[in-house]
């Protein structure tokens, strides 16, 4: 007895040749390989390497930072008067200042910079960080004051230039530096304002407005005696949270702030628009002065480029830090640093601290090649050295035991 099966004869499948990947050792996956089999020598000696490395590196580092020379003066008890004056914020136009003098026991050479360092002030809350205007910053629209709440426009509705709370919470104190020549002769300590802000925050996060006239860009042209403008148009109206941009048959006019938009009457001659809106910008609440006159003297210092400004926009990451403020001008007297001696810190206090238990200092730091007078990369490096040394030893221990018992380790 026999049986026959009978199979159904199934047509192949039909491949589209265009999706097929090319014929090259790449896309076919057929490069040569190569594993890696390391023996104990050559890892125990990476490992000996990786550490020695280290742990010399690290202890270069910590000898380069214990170079530096810093003194710190908090000055926030000792100017307690001025400190309790400005608990109130109604006395912000009140004028205090305070004189902290001290001792320089030793000489400081070379580069001297000068920082102000805050105690207790957390930049890194994460609402504080986005209440800022990156387009009005870099001078693209100076009128964009949508992601600057609780700052973006004054009690009037003008828009606030520069709006947010990392501007309106700027460091405001005047410091000035005094050398004691002798008992009668005090010389003020040449300071420079420039080259405090990266390079890249400089000249391309932080530009002015394309203009001649800084006060006109941002206090606005046009203003009428009661500092508001009249506009009458007989197209559309468009109105923004904020901001009011009139729209008409032959152009448009971006006229400010607004309250509300305007509602419109309709007459036989087609629609009119008869509105009175204010006109111009405001400083920020806390600010004593508008950003166009942040440094008159200097106009590649003034306005969004002032590096004041600049270095207290980038936020720091830790509630104890300090920004860099003045840098020595080695000139005179001061050639070779700061020479050792008598002086005097003359502090125009106005930004509080106390209403949030915080504390302020000045410090005075030289530099390495390294940076500043910070122990933490050193002993980084100092730990993760020895802790590989450490791995070095244990694993040539085991190896060298498994070895007399002719066990394959590595």
């Amino acid at each position: 007895m026999s049986v026959t099966y009978r199979t159904k004869m199934e047509p192949m499948p039909q491949y589209d040749l265009s999706r097929l990947p090319e014929n090259t050792a790449l896309k076919q996956q057929t490069l040569p390989a190569h594993q890696l089999e390391l023996s104990a020598s050559v890892v125990l000696s990476i490992f000996f390497a990786t550490g020695g490395f280290c742990l010399c590196m690290g202890i270069i580092l910590l000898l380069s930072a214990k170079s530096t020379r810093e003194i710190e003066i908090n000055y926030t008890n000792t100017c307690a008067h001025c400190a309790q004056l400005r608990e109130n914020s109604s006395n912000f136009d009140k004028e205090c200042t305070c004189s902290v003098p001290f001792y320089l026991m030793d000489k400081m050479e070379g580069n001297v910079y000068m920082y102000y360092k805050l105690y207790g002030f957390y930049q890194n809350l994460y609402r504080y960080i986005l209440s800022r205007s990156n387009s009005q910053l870099v001078g693209k629209d100076i009128w964009d004051v949508t992601n600057c709440a609780p700052f973006q426009v004054s009690h009037n509705g003008t828009p606030i230039i520069p709006c947010g709370a990392i501007a309106n919470s700027i460091f405001n104190d005047t410091i000035t530096l005094s050398y004691h020549l002798n008992s009668s002769i005090h010389i003020e300590v040449p300071m420079l304002k420039s080259g405090l802000a990266w390079w890249t925050d400089k000249y391309i996060k932080f530009r002015n407005p394309r203009t001649s006239d800084l006060a006109s860009a941002f206090a606005g042209s046009g203003i009428n005696a009661s500092g508001h403008v009249s506009v009458i148009l007989s197209s559309s109206m468009l109105c923004r949270v904020g901001i009011a941009t009139l729209s008409a048959g032959n152009g448009s006019l971006r006229v400010g702030a607004v309250n509300a938009c305007i509602s419109r009457t309709h007459t036989g001659l087609g629609f009119k628009h008869v509105a009175v809106l204010p006109w111009g910008s405001a400083k920020p609440p806390h600010w004593a002065r508008p950003i166009y006159e942040l440094d008159t003297e200097d106009p590649g210092n003034n306005g969004f480029v002032n590096e004041d400004f600049i270095v207290w926009m980038r936020t720091a990451a830790f509630p104890t830090f300090k920004k860099l403020y003045r840098r020595l001008s080695r000139v005179h007297y001061f050639v070779d640093g700061l020479p050792a001696g008598n002086y005097t810190f003359h502090i125009s206090y106005n930004f509080p601290v106390t209403v949030f238990r915080g504390k302020k200092s000045v410090v005075l730091s030289t530099l390495t090649w390294i940076g500043g007078g910070s122990l933490f990369l050193g002993l980084t490096y100092t730990v993760t050295g020895s802790l590989t040394l450490l791995a070095s030893f244990a694993i040539l221990a085991i190896h060298q035991m498994l070895k007399k018992n002719k066990k394959d380790f590595l």
